[in-house]
């Protein structure tokens, strides 16, 4: 039997509960290097993750062996466990349930790194990319 083949990246967009502004100073860092090696561990790249204070942006492969619901629910929860525990949120720290996800072509990486990259000032210019700033109520409470 052949090995399988897989060249999937995705988008992903998710929310602190009630947009909560906590991701700031440390505790972004220390979320996103948490979300980081949760996502090395089930086998995927991380090619980007930036976000503001309430939402992160992820642009990451998706390895064959595991599906995208449990491979959300795997970062999330790590980076969740890691805030309550470790920075001191004693169980004030959560994600809203839902998330978006986009999937990505290869000639689209480049142009949705930047755009990660570059999220305080697309927030702030109001520049934001309506394809991948999406307006959708799973985001919004």
């Amino acid at each position: 039997m052949p090995d399988n083949y897989i060249n999937l990246y995705v988008h992903l967009v998710w929310a602190t509960w009630d947009r909560a502004p906590l991701l700031i100073d440390r505790y972004e860092w220390e979320v996103q290097a948490a979300i980081k090696t949760s996502a090395a561990s089930t086998g995927a790249d991380v090619l980007a993750i930036g976000g503001m204070p309430d939402h992160v942006h992820l642009l990451t492969s998706l390895p064959s062996t595991i599906a995208l619901s449990e491979f959300v629910k795997t970062i999330k929860g790590t980076s969740s466990h890691l805030a309550n525990h470790a920075l001191g949120f004693g169980g004030g720290f959560k994600w809203q349930g839902s998330y978006a996800c986009f999937g990505v072509s290869e000639d689209g990486i480049p142009h949705v790194r930047s755009y990660i990259a570059h999220q305080r000032e697309h927030h702030d210019g109001g520049t934001l990319d309506s394809n991948l700033e999406i307006d959708h109520p799973c985001l919004h409470p």
